[in-house]
């Protein structure tokens, strides 16, 4: 048996000895880039079981949506939420902003009762965003 190991070894090394440097790089190129589509094989077949489950749940959700059962209202308060918060972020956002306009403006009034007046709006559109707090977060979705 180590015989025939050591024959088959021997032969195996006069093989490859025989082949041109070309031919030794092209095999082994060869049987790297199968196993690497083996492998890219394997991965595609788990992505596309991925995406048929993806897609069956996806449309067993859109058939309870479609239903008019809670899911559905679930769905419309949560996009009522959504819009709610971004609401109040554009009107904090807005208010923060002019705030900040008017502050600058009153740094350079033309008169002594433009630049009061100017002022006062600067500070009245401040305290409006500091009382507007951060909105909260929007609700969780399902991935």
């Amino acid at each position: 048996a180590t015989q025939r190991r050591a024959k088959n070894a021997w032969n195996g090394w006069l093989d490859e000895r025989d082949l041109a440097p070309g031919e030794v790089i092209s095999n082994w190129l060869k049987r790297h880039t199968q196993r690497g589509l083996a492998l890219a094989a394997e991965y595609a077949k788990a992505g596309y079981d991925q995406a048929l489950l993806r897609a069956d749940q996806a449309w067993a959700a859109k058939a309870l949506l479609d239903s008019g059962s809670p899911a559905q209202e679930a769905v419309d308060v949560k996009q009522q939420c959504d819009r709610a918060v971004a609401a109040d972020a554009a009107l904090r956002q807005m208010l923060t902003e002019l705030a900040t306009q008017y502050a600058e403006e009153a740094k350079f009034p033309k008169d002594a009762e433009s630049g009061k007046a100017v002022a006062l709006w600067a500070s009245r559109y401040g305290q409006a965003a500091e009382m507007l707090t951060a909105p909260p977060a929007t609700p969780q979705r399902s991935a």
